[in-house]
C-alpha cells in the first residue's frame, strides 16, 4: 500500500511540474510543437494516473461475495474444520459443481492420533443437489468476504480452512469468511440436514 500511495505521490509531482512548465513556457512565447508536446506529456500522465488508481481498485485486500464476486460464478466451496483437541475432531464439508451437477460432500474423522488422516475417516458420502438446494447454500455464503491466501498461514495445524473457488479467482482471492457468527451456524446446520436427509 506504501509502493502505491509513493506511486501516486510521484504521478502527482509529475503534473505539478510538468504544470509549471507549461506556464512558463507559454510565457516565453514556446512553439506550437513545444506547447502540444507539454499537452501531451499532461495527459499521458493522468492517463497513467487514472490506471494506477484502478489497478489499486482490482488489488484491494477483500472480495465480497454477492457484490464483488457474483453467486453464480462460485464452482467450490471448502469448510474444514481440523482441532487437535483431546479427542481430536475433523470435519470437512464441500460444495461443488462436477459436470454440470451441484453436489456436496462431507466427511468426517475420528480416533485418538493427530492429525487424523484418511485412514480415521468414519463417516463421508456425496449427495447430488437440487438447484433449490444449491441456491439455498449460496444464500449462506452471501455477504461473506473473501481475502487472498496466505501459505505461510496454511499449514496442518490450521483449525478452521474455509476456501472458495469462482469463475475467475486466479487462484488468488480464495480465503473465505461468514458474514457474521449465525451466519455460520446457520450454515453448520444446513449441512447436518442434508446428511440427515441422505
Amino acid at each position: 500500500m506504501i509502493m502505491y500511495i509513493g506511486m501516486l505521490y510521484i504521478i502527482y509531482k509529475g503534473v505539478e511540474i510538468i504544470s509549471i512548465m507549461q506556464i512558463v513556457n507559454m510565457r516565453k512565447n514556446t512553439s506550437k510543437k513545444g506547447k502540444y508536446f507539454i499537452m501531451g506529456a499532461m495527459v499521458f500522465i493522468v492517463v497513467v494516473l487514472v490506471a494506477a488508481i484502478f489497478y489499486i481498485q482490482l488489488d484491494k485486500k477483500e472480495r465480497v461475495v454477492g457484490n464483488d464476486i457474483s453467486l453464480n460464478s462460485i464452482t467450490d466451496f471448502y469448510y474444514t474444520d481440523s482441532t487437535s483437541t483431546n479427542p481430536p475432531k475433523y470435519q470437512r464439508y464441500r460444495f461443488y459443481v462436477d459436470e454440470g451437477t451441484y453436489k456436496f460432500y462431507h466427511e468426517k474423522r475420528e480416533g485418538d492420533a493427530w492429525p487424523l488422516t484418511e485412514s480415521y475417516i468414519t463417516q463421508s458420502g456425496t449427495i447430488d443437489l437440487t438447484n433449490e438446494q444449491w441456491n439455498e447454500f449460496l444464500n449462506y455464503l452471501n455477504n461473506g468476504i473473501v481475502n487472498k491466501r496466505n501459505p505461510k498461514l496454511e499449514t496442518e495445524s490450521t483449525i478452521l480452512s474455509l476456501y472458495i473457488y469462482w469463475n475467475g479467482d486466479k487462484g488468488k482471492y480464495q480465503v473465505f469468511s461468514f458474514e457474521s457468527l449465525n451466519e455460520k451456524n446457520v450454515f453448520l446446520e444446513y449441512c447436518e440436514n442434508l446428511i440427515s436427509s441422505q
